[in-house]
């Protein structure tokens, strides 16, 4: 089931990068991979992604993002931060393997 609107170009770009952290949605969490990550956004995957427009908690270790679901199509699903994220406060292995390996632009 693919729900993924005709997006306009993105104001910042994202970067590819890998990890696996959990979302929270009300009282329960659950397992996401992160695909790509910009201080606006994210692509994730999960088994049973949340429905477009579901607020979530994108959490990883002590940082806690919220973010909206905007898009879905099957296990992947895209976020657009609450908050932009304070690249200071994001790790810096994350900053360098992003740096490395630049998503392609859609």
């Amino acid at each position: 089931m693919t729900t993924s609107p005709v997006r306009a170009k993105r104001a910042f770009p994202r970067s590819r990068v890998f990890f696996v952290t959990h979302a929270r949605l009300g009282t329960e969490s659950f397992e996401v991979r992160v695909r790509d990550l910009s201080i606006e956004g994210a692509r994730l995957e999960a088994p049973n992604p949340p429905p477009v427009g579901t607020d979530v908690h994108l959490v990883y270790d002590d940082l806690e993002s919220r973010c909206r679901v905007t898009w879905i199509d099957n296990r992947v699903f895209g976020v657009e931060f609450h908050f932009p994220l304070d690249p200071s406060e994001v790790p810096a292995t994350f900053l360098a393997a992003a740096k490395r390996t630049p998503a392609s632009k859609g």
